[in-house]
């Protein structure tokens, strides 16, 4: 049976990693781990190759920036279209702001002017 694989291209993948950087930001996790994905970011946006062309010749981790964990969840990303890890963090992202809209309700009526 045929993988199949899903093309992401690097502003793809750059805006993905913003994303859960982002994310792992507004749920608090440990700024060593945010500050990995920035990194992971900013090491897609400026390569000159694609990332998916370094996935498919097993070279991940030969992007400065890019480590074994991240190079983990990219795969998951090229074989299923999606990473479970994001996809949770982007849940709990949402869920967050929604809570912060709440209580903005509760408090004194702004004009908007």
């Amino acid at each position: 049976m045929a993988v199949k694989n899903y093309y992401f291209n690097n502003q793809q993948v750059t805006q993905i990693l913003k994303e859960t950087a982002a994310a792992l930001e507004v749920k608090g996790e440990n700024r060593f781990r945010i500050r990995a994905y920035e990194r992971a970011a900013t090491a897609v946006e400026h390569a000159t190759v694609e990332v998916k062309d370094l996935w498919d010749e097993d070279k991940l981790t030969t992007l400065s920036g890019i480590g074994s964990n991240i190079a983990q969840h990219l795969s998951q990303l090229f074989e299923k279209g999606q990473v479970s890890h994001f996809k949770e963090l982007k849940k709990t992202f949402l869920r967050q702001c929604l809570n912060s809209w709440k209580f903005r309700e509760l408090g004194p009526k702004l004009p908007l002017n």
